[in-house]
C-alpha cells in the first residue's frame, strides 16, 4: 500500500521531471467477471480525469468497480464526476487518498452505485448536496476521516442501504442526539432493513427521527463538517515563489514544505518508489 508520504514524494519526483498530466483510465475484469475501469496511475494521480482520461470503453458494459483508490486526489469538487461517462457502474473505490472536501452534487451522475468506499482520507466537510442522486447505495464506508458531525438525515434517500461505516474519525466522532456510538469497533457496521419499519441493532428509523429530524448540525446544511464548524472550511494559503526563469508560481503551504522534504531525499541517495 503506498503511503500518503510516498504519494508525495512520487509526486514531487514527477515535478522535478518534468513530467506533466495523468495516465489514461484502463479497462479491468473484476471479481465476478464484472468489467470495470481503473484510473489509478503512476505518478499518482491529483486531480479526477477529463473526459479524455477516462478512456472510450463500452458504458453497457461497465457495470462493475471505478477504482481510484491509494492516489493523492486531495478534493472531489462540485459535479466532480459529471466527466465520468461509466454510469453503470456499481462501486466506487475513492480509499486512501488525502481527499479533504466532498463538493456538490459530487456523484449525481452515478445513479446505479450500490458500494462507495471513501474511507481513510482526510475530509472534515461534505457539501449539503454532496450524497444526492446515491438512491441504490447499499454500503457506505466513511470511516477513518475528520469529521465531527453528521446529518443522518442525508441517509433518508437511501432505502437500500444497508452498512455504513462512519468511526476513526480524527478529532471527534459523529454522534446522535449527543451520544457517540462509534467508540466500539463492534459497532461500526450499522445495519438496517427499512428506513421507516423493521430494523436490525443499531441502525434503526431512530437515527433518522432523532438526529435527521432537527437538520444539519453543520453550516449551510452540510452532510458532514468538522466538530462546531459552523463557517465554510477555509481555502488553502499559497505562497508566491520565484522560478529560475523569472516567472512566478502559487503552491500550496504544504506543497511547498513536501518539496524541501522531497529535495533532502533525492540529495546522494537516488530514487525511491514508496
Amino acid at each position: 500500500m503506498v503511503g500518503r508520504f510516498g504519494r508525495a514524494v512520487l509526486v514531487l519526483l514527477a515535478a522535478a521531471a518534468g513530467v506533466h498530466g495523468q495516465g489514461t483510465c484502463t479497462e479491468f475484469l473484476g471479481f465476478g467477471e464484472d468489467l470495470g475501469v481503473d484510473c489509478r496511475s503512476t505518478p499518482v494521480r491529483t486531480v479526477l480525469p477529463t473526459v479524455e482520461l477516462y478512456g472510450n470503453f463500452s458504458v453497457e458494459n461497465i457495470t462493475g468497480s471505478l477504482t481510484f483508490s491509494e492516489q493523492g486526489l486531495t478534493e472531489i469538487p462540485d459535479g466532480g464526476f459529471d466527466a465520468c461517462p461509466y454510469t453503470k457502474a456499481t462501486k466506487l473505490w475513492l480509499h486512501n487518498n488525502d481527499i479533504t472536501t466532498v463538493g456538490k452534487r459530487a456523484f449525481v451522475l452515478l445513479t446505479e452505485l450500490t458500494y462507495l468506499n471513501i474511507r481513510d482520507n482526510a475530509i472534515t466537510w461534505m457539501a449539503p448536496t454532496s450524497l444526492d442522486g446515491l438512491t441504490q447505495l447499499e454500503k457506505f464506508l466513511l470511516d477513518g476521516n475528520r469529521l465531527g458531525a453528521f446529518d443522518f438525515g442525508a441517509l433518508a434517500p437511501m432505502p437500500a442501504l444497508r452498512i455504513l461505516f462512519l468511526g476513526r474519525q480524527e478529532g471527534g466522532d459523529p454522534n446522535c442526539d449527543g451520544v457517540n456510538h462509534w467508540d466500539d469497533p463492534d459497532d461500526r457496521r450499522l445495519k438496517r432493513r427499512s428506513l421507516v419499519s423493521q430494523s436490525v441493532g443499531w441502525w434503526s428509523a431512530e437515527f433518522l427521527d432523532t438526529c435527521g429530524a432537527s437538520g444539519s448540525p453543520c453550516f449551510d446544511n452540510a452532510v458532514a463538517c468538522h466538530d462546531n464548524q459552523t463557517t465554510f472550511p477555509s481555502t488553502p494559503t499559497t505562497t508566491a515563489t520565484t522560478i529560475d526563469d523569472g516567472s512566478t508560481s502559487t503552491l500550496g503551504a504544504g506543497a511547498i514544505a513536501g518539496i524541501a522534504v522531497g529535495t533532502v531525499a533525492l540529495i546522494g541517495v537516488g530514487v525511491y518508489v514508496f
